[in-house]
């Protein structure tokens, strides 16, 4: 299995899950379409971020037709799979170090489509470090590892808050923060008109003169002075 291909499918529009029986010995289910399940680039189940994408289902995330929430889920950890395969680490073995390079490891990958750039722009690479975090939290709890991720933890990790305003009331969130991860690139301010198309038009402007400059050799000297005072008003 090569970088490009997915380390996920989605389950059935069929799929329904048992979660508990009536009196009657009735098994209750509940639906259970477009979850995605992920794998290792061997093929093997990856289990451990199946049981978190199980945990993530029964928190209520969505999953429309394309898998929804669940599925940039899948695709966000899909990055530290591939890390833990090709090193030879399962998850609860990774350490601050290690979960740093893998931090310079997604900063540093080039796109293979655009030579010269990077694959990835610091904001997302700290958006997939946030969702690793936090399967990681998830794994030490399923390891019974407390402190695996924390400040003080094997990977030194804080939840941090931020308050918005969301149609007039404050709302606070939380976020997982790593010291590795990037800072945010400032923002490129795009102009109405491209800087290309404003480079032609500074290229015209001289013809333009000139070809107005011709046409005034041809009007009697009254109207052409009257031209150039027009422009100067």
């Amino acid at each position: 299995m090569n970088n490009n291909e997915k380390l996920y499918h989605l389950t059935s529009n069929v799929l329904r899950l048992p979660f508990g029986v009536d009196r009657n010995n009735h098994v209750l289910s509940v639906k259970a379409d477009n979850i995605p399940l992920l794998c290792w680039p061997d093929g093997r189940p990856c289990t451990e971020g199946n049981l978190y994408l199980l945990y993530c289902f029964e928190r209520g995330l969505s999953r429309k037709e394309d898998g929804g929430t669940l599925t940039q889920y899948a695709k966000l950890l899909s990055p530290l799979i591939r890390f833990c395969f090709n090193n030879n680490h399962n998850f609860i073995e990774l350490t601050d170090s290690l979960f740093s390079l893998f931090i310079r490891t997604l900063q540093g990958e080039m796109d293979p489509r655009k030579p010269g750039q990077r694959k990835r722009q610091g904001a997302h690479v700290a958006n997939i470090g946030r969702i690793c975090l936090g399967f990681l939290d998830y794994v030490g709890e399923l390891y019974l590892e407390p402190f695996f991720i924390g400040s003080t933890g094997t990977i030194r990790a804080e939840i941090k808050e931020v308050k918005l305003v969301n149609q007039g009331k404050q709302v606070t969130r939380t976020y997982w923060y790593h010291h590795s991860f990037p800072h945010p690139e400032p923002q490129t301010r795009r102009l109405p008109i491209s800087s290309r198309n404003i480079a032609k038009l500074i290229e015209a402007i001289p013809h333009v003169e000139q070809d107005d400059l011709s046409a005034e050799k041809t009007l009697h000297p009254s109207q052409a002075f009257g031209n150039y005072r027009g422009k100067a008003n």
